[in-house]
């Protein structure tokens, strides 16, 4: 089975904060929107998927895993 919704935006997540370089916890919401959007634009994610709650788990998870 594959990784859910919040797996692949969390491994984005990540990766762009590998890739910039230094990271800022206060730019963490506007990250998330703009992997959101970017998922959005690629299908990725539908109108059925409950973004709000999504981008909500992303963030609880970052904040845990980068602590």
């Amino acid at each position: 089975m594959g990784r859910t919704l919040v797996e692949e935006l969390v491994q984005a997540a990540q990766l762009r904060m590998q890739t910039q370089g230094e990271f800022s916890q206060y730019l963490l919401d506007d990250m998330i929107d703009e992997i959101i959007d970017e998922f959005m634009r690629d299908g990725l994610i539908t109108d059925d998927e409950d973004v709000a709650v999504v981008k909500v788990e992303v963030k609880k998870r970052l904040e845990r895993e980068t602590v």
